[in-house]
């Protein structure tokens, strides 16, 4: 059966904003000297989650019918690309006026980071391996995942997926006891953690997208914002533990994102939350670091909520900015440019009378065919000679 997709695509990309939003403000702890949402970095995985299901959504079929891998990676990387590259950009603009780096090393790793890679070290320039823009390190695996799901998971069983889920579900809980988080993945000695949690929430999300589609959820049709606060509220969570980490990214977040494919999320803010979703995640980190070298945000609480509020206004304005007269525009010119124009479909294709048809076999053909009614006329002079042939004749046919 088809999944019934148009208005859980609106509510699956609203909690996106969502979750990107609670990102920028997790991260303004550096303003505020407290953190405000203790388990925002599990936006993360519930990115990787919705990345699953979405990327299922749009390519199981067309994979399975012979969409090529080379097609699948340019619709990917048109969909990534620019935004990454304003965001290598801007980085390596605010990292060259804020910690003055060799100009050598500030080029290398902008190059880097452009091709969506690591630098090649980790300090002197910002924070992990994706110095200049660090929320980066999640499209890297995004990446990974999705390339694993063109080459194999579109095709791979349902209980090669559970296994794999199964062993990265393991992988984690005994990372999490073993540190007590999971915000892990994005620097040096933590980057092979990033594996195991890609590697769980999208593989969780593509076998949800297959328990959908074969009508097996519940479809319970709760309001998107009850998803949302929900989620919100796992977010900010105080208590951190090795229990309540792997608790929250191998259960809860699956039943959230199971409760959203099915929920109501009609509304313009629901789809301009996910508008925006993508480019507020990738750019806010350049903005924090300028407010928080601004000298703003060392006086007391009420100067550093104003600084907090003013950065994550700062990032909703750039954003918007950036999506309409930037991102979209691009990608739309690059589809053109690199995608090409979309083949016909049958019903648009003109109607030709039946020389107009032969003639047109004949010109796409290639200079050395010939017209269909004289193929076929030959053909019928090749039958009357062969009915025509003494019985057990085997003299050669000089006819060619």
């Amino acid at each position: 059966m088809e999944p019934r997709m148009h208005h859980h695509f609106k509510a699956l990309d609203g909690l996106r904003g969502v979750a990107a939003i609670a990102v920028v403000v997790t991260h303004a702890w550096k303003l505020l000297d407290v953190q405000p949402l203790r388990h925002g970095y599990l936006a993360v995985d519930f990115f990787f989650l919705l990345s699953g299901f979405v990327i299922a959504v749009a390519y199981q079929d067309r994979i399975s019918a012979g969409f090529g891998f080379a097609d699948f990676w340019k619709a990917r990387i048109i969909r990534l690309y620019p935004l990454v590259l304003v965001g290598s950009l801007s980085g390596a603009a605010t990292a060259y006026f804020v910690y003055d780096p060799p100009l050598w090393r500030l080029m290398l790793a902008t190059f880097t980071q452009a091709l969506f890679l690591p630098a090649p070290w980790e300090n002197g320039l910002g924070f992990g391996l994706w110095p200049l823009d660090p929320p980066a390190w999640s499209l890297f695996w995004e990446l990974v995942a999705s390339a694993a799901f063109a080459l194999w998971m579109a095709r791979a069983r349902t209980t090669s997926l559970a296994c794999v889920a199964s062993i990265s579900a393991l992988a984690l809980c005994a990372i999490a006891a073993k540190t007590s988080t999971l915000e892990l993945g994005f620097t040096r000695a933590t980057f092979w953690a990033g594996v195991f949690r890609v590697s769980f929430a999208f593989t969780i999300g593509v076998l949800l997208f297959r328990a959908y589609r074969a009508d097996r959820l519940p479809k319970l049709e709760v309001h998107v914002s009850i998803v949302a606060c929900a989620l919100l509220a796992l977010f900010a969570y105080p208590e951190q533990s090795g229990g309540v980490e792997a608790l929250s990214a191998l259960v809860i977040l699956p039943v959230l994102l199971t409760l959203a494919i099915s929920s109501r999320g009609e509304g313009a803010f629901w789809e301009w939350s996910g508008r925006i979703s993508y480019p507020i995640y990738l750019l806010h980190y350049p903005v924090l670091v300028i407010a928080e070298t601004s000298g703003f945000a060392t006086g007391g609480m009420a100067s550093r909520i104003g600084v907090a509020t003013l950065y994550v206004s700062a990032c909703l304005c750039l954003s918007a900015v950036v999506l309409v007269f930037y991102d979209e525009p691009f990608r739309a010119y690059l589809r053109r440019r690199i995608a090409g124009a979309p083949a016909l479909r049958p019903s648009t294709l003109p109607r030709l009378r039946p020389a107009a048809a032969e003639q047109q076999a004949s010109s796409t053909t290639g200079a050395v065919s010939i017209p269909m009614s004289a193929l076929a006329r030959a053909l019928s002079r090749r039958a009357r000679k062969a009915v025509s042939a003494p019985a057990g004749s085997d003299a050669p046919d000089r006819r060619r």
